[in-house]
């Protein structure tokens, strides 16, 4: 996995690195410029013309690099130069002497930045003017030439982070509207929070070496998980398992008014590999459940053994009613262990004040909106991550915050963000898949911490592959369910 550093890490990596591999810093930049224009390469054509705008820092250095790299593959290049501190960086004085030589005709005065990029087909404007290292709010004259690029009809790319935007905290003036964000090594927070990471684009991690023996001594609390992380905590079934062994789950929730809502969970449950499923809803549910899922068990709702069963799942389609209320206290009284609380249970919760009947290492799966509802509102992104922090600390619980990178907070105050999935997901429904295979994976016997990492990323992997052939538009989260096997198979190959 990776870890996810504050600005002051990120520059102790790269001084780390240049000291231990050891290589020089002008040395590094030409790696990061290679790395950037291997992709660049793979992603454009040609044909297409560059306009790379540069600050005078470290990050402008990195762009007069990939000036001088996009030249040798045939890319037509203009550079647009500002002046943001009084002094160059060393780097980019070293990168302009080398590129002054042969490209001074590429240089162009902003002025003339607008009339460029109209004139110009499918043009292509890289920002290369702040990193991650802004440590104060732009000047009235950078976030008027800001404004300018924001303005311009062009594919926008940033370098490292788009300028304007701090690396670990809310930005405080405009920044780059991004359509691509190539960032360096690790994922910046400001990306992964949605805030500020609606700005980055698509999000390209381009790997550039920096020395592995930094990250066994600089702890973060927040992590970036990706598929290698995944497969190392599935387990491959043993050949001789019989049902018993995968456990007994028991499902909650379906309201006359929502059937829908707890088939999606079962039908997910069912595809991710537990070994009985029992759902307890409305008896009006009874017959629509049994002809959609002929494979799961029908119980009452004054008819539940619980010690029958390894994981429980409450919540999904459960509605709000006295009857419901009385249910889901009666239930968290119990403190049952291998416990997800979705949708109305969250709901009910927040509306009676129940945060004190959190079974600790239940399993929470709340929504921006049900999250500010059981722990009050936030200002932004970053005070609502730190907040589910704590929350998940106070109560022992884990949190799946969900989102474009679902954060999942444990107890003991690490954040893993989710690198999987797509906006297909943005649909009702999809919430009751994730619960569903969240509760089948506990059933399994993965730990708390290993059903939600797993369990996130295969709902965000299978709604990936489901992209392939689906518009996200037209996605639903039946469609999810069943490219779970596909999402499945993928951790073997």
């Amino acid at each position: 996995m990776k870890p996810v550093y504050n600005a002051i890490q990120l520059k102790a990596w790269d001084q780390y690195t240049i000291e231990n591999e050891p290589i020089k810093s002008i040395a590094l930049m030409e790696r990061a410029a290679d790395c950037f224009v291997n992709w660049m390469i793979s992603s454009f054509n040609c044909a297409d013309p560059v306009i790379v705008v540069c600050g005078n820092g470290n990050n402008g250095g990195d762009g007069l690099a990939i000036v001088r790299k996009l030249q040798s593959f045939n890319f037509k290049v203009h550079i647009v130069c500002i002046k943001i501190t009084a002094n160059n960086s060393a780097d980019y004085d070293i990168n302009l002497a080398r590129l002054e030589s042969g490209l001074l005709s590429q240089f162009v005065n902003p002025d003339s930045l607008e009339e460029l990029l109209t004139q110009a087909k499918n043009p292509i404007l890289i920002d290369a003017l702040l990193g991650y290292g802004m440590g104060r709010s732009l000047s009235s004259e950078l976030a008027a030439v800001i404004k300018r690029m924001n303005a311009v009809k062009a594919t926008k790319i940033s370098i490292d982070l788009p300028s304007g935007l701090y690396s670990d905290k809310m930005n405080d003036s405009i920044c780059i509207h991004a359509d691509f964000t190539f960032t360096f090594q690790v994922p910046k927070l400001s990306q992964l929070i949605a805030d500020t990471g609606i700005h980055c684009g698509k999000l390209i991690i381009g790997d550039i070496k920096l020395s592995r023996g930094f990250i066994a001594y600089n702890q973060t609390e927040f992590f970036f998980i990706e598929l290698d992380d995944i497969r190392n905590i599935f387990k491959s079934r043993n050949q001789f398992a019989y049902k018993n062994q995968f456990g007994h789950c028991l499902l909650v929730g379906g309201s006359f008014e929502m059937p829908g809502a707890i088939l999606l969970s079962a039908e997910a449950a069912l595809r991710s590999g537990t070994g009985l499923i029992s759902v307890s809803t409305v008896a009006s549910n009874r017959d629509l459940l049994l002809l959609k899922l002929p494979e799961v068990q029908f119980v009452s709702s004054s008819n539940m053994e619980l010690s029958k069963y390894k994981s429980l799942l409450i919540g999904p389609g459960m509605g709000r009613t006295i009857e419901s209320q009385n249910l889901l206290y009666e239930m968290l009284n119990l403190n049952i262990l291998n416990l997800v609380l979705d949708a109305d249970a969250l709901n009910m919760i927040a509306e009676n004040h129940w945060q004190h009947l959190l079974t600790p290492n239940t399993i929470i799966t709340p929504h921006i909106g049900e999250f500010d509802r059981l722990f009050g509102k936030s200002v932004n992104g970053f005070e609502r991550i730190e907040k589910a922090k704590e929350m998940a600390s106070k109560y022992s619980i884990y949190i799946v915050l969900k989102g474009k990178y679902t954060a999942i907070c444990t107890p003991q105050h690490k954040v893993y963000f989710n690198s999987s999935g797509n906006a297909g997901l943005a649909k009702a429904g999809s919430g009751d898949v994730l619960a569903g295979i969240l509760v089948s994976l506990l059933s399994q016997s993965y730990s708390f911490e290993e059903a939600c990492l797993l369990g996130v990323y295969l709902h965000g992997l299978s709604a990936d592959i489901c992209a392939k052939t689906l518009a996200e538009e037209s996605m639903t989260p039946s469609d999810v369910i069943s490219h779970l096997s596909q999402a499945f198979k993928a951790l073997r190959l």
